[in-house]
C-alpha cells in the first residue's frame, strides 16, 4: 500500500512520509483509503478479481488498526455481499434535488443556458422519486453547451441500429451527439459516431492512441474535410468530443464517462443479436458474462423490456454458431466455452438470474450438445 500510495501520487522518496509514519497516520485515522468503482475494477479484472476476498481483506486491515478508514463505492449490483458483512456500513448516494440542480447548472453554466437546461430536464423527465440522476444532468450542461451553432430543434430517433428512441439515456446522447455534428459540420450519422465509440471502448479496451483515432477518422470517414489548410484539422474535430477526454501523458483518448463504455457494449450487443452476426469482438463481450455475474448482463436484463427484441429467437442463431465454432478444429475452446455461458445467461435471464444458472448448468453437464 505505502509503494502505491508513493507511485499513485508521483511523490520524491525524500518528500514522501516514512513508511513508519504512513503505517502510524492510518492507524491513528488520518489517511482515508477510498477505492472508488470497485464494480468497474471487478469488470476489468473478471476470474483474476475476488470480490468476497477483497473485502474481507478490507475489513482485516480496518481491524488491524481500529481508526483506519476504508471508503468503497460501487454501484448496487453487489448491495447483497456488502450487507452480509457486520463490518459493513452500507449508505446510499441520492439524486440531485432540485435546489442541488440549481446549483450545479449556475455553477456550470450562464444564466441563459440554465434556463434551456431546465427546459431538457422537464422534457426528459428524469427524476426518481423527486431526485435528479447527475449524469443525466450533466449530459444535458453537454448538450446545451454545443447550442450555438443554431436553435433549430434536433431530430428525434427515428431509424437507428443502436439507438433506443424509448430510452431516455439514448436520447440524450443522441441529441448530445447531433448537436456536435452540426456544429462541427461532420458528414456523418449518430451511427457512424457510435461505431468510433465501438471501436474505442470494445475493440480498444476503453483507450485508443491519438495516431490510431486518426488512421480510422481517415479510413472510415474519408468525406471529413479539414476546417483550415492544416490536412490534420480533420481529426481535431473529434478531439473536442462530448464523450471523449484526452490522456497527454499517455497521447490517447479514453471515454469521458464510464457509463458510456457500458451503454456502448450493450447496444453493440444488441445490435448483432438483431442482425445474428458473431464477431470476435461479441465473443468476448459475451465471454464476460460467463459466470452470471457482470454489469453487462444487468444493463442486458435491464434493457429486455426497452429492446423490445426477442432474445431467444435472435440469440439462440448466435449461440448455434458458437457451439458450431466451438466443435471447430484449433479454436480457443475456453474463450468460446465461455462465450456460450455468457450467451446462455443473456439468453435466459427472461426467467430469473437464478433460473438461468440453472439451465446453463445442464448445458455444461450435457456437454454443451445444444439442440435449437
Amino acid at each position: 500500500m505505502y509503494r502505491l500510495f508513493v507511485k499513485v501520487n508521483e511523490i520524491d522518496a525524500s518528500e514522501a512520509l516514512e513508511y513508519n509514519n504512513f503505517e502510524i497516520n492510518i492507524s491513528c485515522g488520518n489517511l482515508v483509503l477510498i477505492v472508488d468503482g470497485l464494480d468497474e475494477i471487478e469488470s476489468i479484472l473478471k476470474e483474476k478479481f475476488d470480490l468476497d476476498s477483497f473485502i474481507q481483506s478490507a475489513i482485516s486491515l480496518n481491524e488491524a488498526y481500529k481508526s483506519c478508514s476504508i471508503i468503497i463505492t460501487s454501484r448496487d449490483y453487489y448491495l447483497d455481499k456488502y450487507i452480509q458483512k457486520d463490518s459493513v456500513t452500507v449508505f446510499a448516494l441520492l439524486g440531485f434535488s432540485d435546489e442541488l440542480v440549481s446549483e450545479y447548472l449556475t455553477k456550470r453554466l450562464s444564466k441563459q443556458r440554465v434556463k434551456d437546461a431546465k427546459k431538457y430536464l422537464l422534457n426528459f423527465d428524469i427524476t426518481d422519486e423527486s431526485r435528479h440522476t447527475p449524469i443525466y444532468i450533466s449530459l444535458i450542461c453537454d448538450l446545451v453547451d454545443r447550442e450555438e451553432y443554431d436553435k433549430i430543434a434536433l431530430p428525434e430517433i427515428l431509424e437507428s441500429n443502436y439507438y433506443y428512441s424509448n430510452s431516455t439515456l439514448d436520447n440524450l446522447i443522441y441529441k448530445l451527439l447531433q448537436r456536435e455534428i452540426g456544429k462541427q459540420s461532420l458528414e456523418i450519422t449518430c451511427d457512424d459516431y457510435f461505431e468510433l465509440i465501438v471501436e474505442i471502448s470494445v475493440r480498444n479496451q476503453g483507450e485508443i492512441s491519438k495516431k490510431d483515432l486518426n488512421e480510422y477518422i481517415q479510413i472510415f470517414f474519408p468525406s471529413i474535410e479539414p476546417t483550415s489548410n492544416l490536412d490534420s484539422d480533420r481529426y481535431s474535430q473529434f478531439y473536442i468530443s462530448p464523450l471523449l477526454s484526452f490522456d497527454r501523458s499517455r497521447n490517447a483518448f479514453k471515454i469521458k464517462y464510464d457509463f458510456v463504455e457500458l451503454w456502448t457494449k450493450v447496444r453493440f450487443v444488441l445490435s448483432n443479436f438483431i442482425k445474428e452476426s458473431l464477431s470476435e469482438d461479441l465473443k468476448r463481450l459475451l465471454a464476460e458474462i460467463y459466470d452470471g455475474s457482470s454489469l453487462l448482463l444487468e444493463e442486458l436484463i435491464n434493457m429486455k423490456s426497452i429492446a423490445q427484441i426477442n432474445y431467444i429467437e435472435h440469440g439462440g442463431h448466435i449461440l448455434q454458431k458458437l457451439i458450431k465454432d466451438f466443435n471447430a478444429p484449433n479454436k480457443k475452446l475456453v474463450c468460446t466455452r465461455k462465450s456460450i455461458f455468457g450467451g446462455c445467461y443473456t439468453l435466459f435471464f427472461q426467467t430469473t438470474i437464478e433460473r438461468a444458472k440453472v439451465i446453463t448448468q445442464m448445458i455444461l453437464l450435457d456437454y454443451l450438445d445444444l439442440i435449437s
